[in-house]
């Protein structure tokens, strides 16, 4: 059994997966999403992994340190849409994976990128403390792994579908004060006490944390180091976090302070316990116009009051919208736009999601504005609608870019007017504000 390959696939189509890759060499593990991913990652290792890059709720950052802290020695092999190209070459230059197949998959070179100059896995598959590999769940719970959500997850209960209007109240979750200390810029002493890790993103880990000054929870952001490095960046940065503190709407995330710490900056931001938008999109209830039109309004008034005082968002995804344990829905990641844009133009990598970004975005044009969030959302209000993204399956890199979206047809057509409008290729053809978007999808 020692000379056998254990191939983890993540990928939604497993029965395309068995059929390109089974062999009498290898173990096929198949996980259909992230969550079932870092699941058997907690559990065991793996010779090489083949990762769709298009998978909702990937943060392959954080995700291949997860794999390569099992097996030191995991081929790393990409696949996903061919828009995809352009990140996937990104991660290939800085040596995080070894190739990339564009989907869909031709047999023979998937084949030869899955198998080819992979050593035996008797050197290598072994988890750290010397334990053998096992690809089961462990017993007693069930096969469901949980998923911790970006910034704002509780794995003890899961908030229903329930959107209230601002002002609602909520219950306060008590206090909680691990170890490990971030230190205040400008302080002798800490601040602040990390928790447990909440979620990974682009540019930095978020933790619960506990503010000892003030005694209560809040949430911190600590940046990357590649991210912060570039002293432009970071101005921006710093710019954009002194505007956003003065961003006080209620489903807004608030901001309270930016840190900096022996070299590592961090964020400190309101705690929301809760899920995220794209948890709850699984659920059928998020796909009724009513559900969709709440959804639609809170994020469409924190978006008007941020572009009302000088701030875009530049990446709404699922993701970065938050429902609190009360049903209050938050937007997160204001204060980090503008930096993350420059950092786009200067390395040429995409940061977000491609598929809602802009084809501005996508350029990386120099100036943008309130119709780039007006796509954003055209794209948000399709996915929940639909179940599905507004662009053709095998879209690449350059189509979302450079030409128009296809026309919405899987909608009424009211409704895909609306839709159409936000979604337009040239922004002075779009909605021009998000009121104007918001209003019109009031139908």
């Amino acid at each position: 059994m020692s000379q056998f390959l254990t191939i983890l696939v993540l990928d939604k189509d497993a029965a395309t997966a068995q059929k390109v890759l089974a062999s009498d060499q290898a173990i096929l593990v198949q996980v259909s999403s992230v969550a079932q991913f870092r699941y058997f990652m907690e559990h065991a290792a793996c010779d090489i992994w083949l990762c769709d890059l298009s998978m909702e709720g990937l943060d392959f950052r954080a995700d291949v340190a997860r794999v390569r802290l099992r097996n030191p020695h995991t081929r790393v092999v990409l696949t996903g849409p061919s828009f995809m190209s352009g990140a996937a070459a990104a991660l290939l230059q800085q040596g995080m994976a070894a190739t990339f197949v564009a989907k869909p998959w031709r047999l023979i070179s998937m084949r030869q990128a899955v198998f080819r100059n992979t050593p035996h896995t008797e050197e290598k598959t072994r988890a750290p403390t010397g334990a053998p590999v096992d690809a089961k769940p462990a017993a007693g719970d069930g096969g469901r792994p949980a998923v911790q959500a970006a910034a704002a997850s509780a794995p003890e209960r899961k908030p229903g579908l329930r959107l209230v209007p601002s002002g609602a109240g909520g219950p306060a979750g008590k206090p909680r004060r691990p170890a490990q200390p971030v230190f205040a810029g400008t302080l002798e002493e800490p601040r602040y006490e990390l928790g447990r890790l909440l979620g990974e993103g682009g540019v930095g880990k978020v933790y619960l944390a506990h503010d000892l000054l003030l005694d209560t929870q809040v949430a911190i952001k600590v940046l990357q180091q590649d991210f912060v490095r570039d002293a432009e960046v970071l101005q921006a940065l710093k710019d954009e976090a002194r505007i956003c503190m003065q961003l006080t709407h209620p489903h807004i995330v608030r901001f309270y302070d930016f840190g900096q710490r022996s070299g590592t900056y961090f964020l400190v931001m309101e705690y929301v316990q809760g899920q995220t938008l794209h948890e709850a999109m699984q659920a059928r209830e998020s796909r009724t116009h009513d559900y969709v039109r709440n959804v639609a309004v809170a994020v469409g008034s924190a978006l008007s009051y941020a572009h009302a005082h000088g701030v875009l968002h530049n990446d709404i995804t699922p993701g970065n919208v938050l429902i609190g344990a009360n049903g209050m829905l938050k937007l997160i990641d204001f204060g980090i736009a503008s930096a993350v844009h420059r950092q786009r133009k200067k390395t040429q990598f995409i940061f977000g999601t491609p598929s809602y970004m802009s084809p501005e975005q996508l350029r990386c044009d120099p100036v943008l504005n309130a119709t780039t969030d007006v796509f954003a959302l055209g794209v948000l209000f399709h996915q929940m609608l639909t179940g599905l993204l507004p662009q053709l399956e095998d879209a690449t890199h350059e189509d979302l870019a450079l030409r128009p979206r296809p026309p919405v047809t899987s909608l009424a057509a009211p409704l895909a007017a609306v839709l159409d409008r936000a979604l337009a290729f040239d922004p002075a053809r779009r909605w021009q504000s998000v009121a104007e978007l918001v209003g019109a999808f009031d139908l």
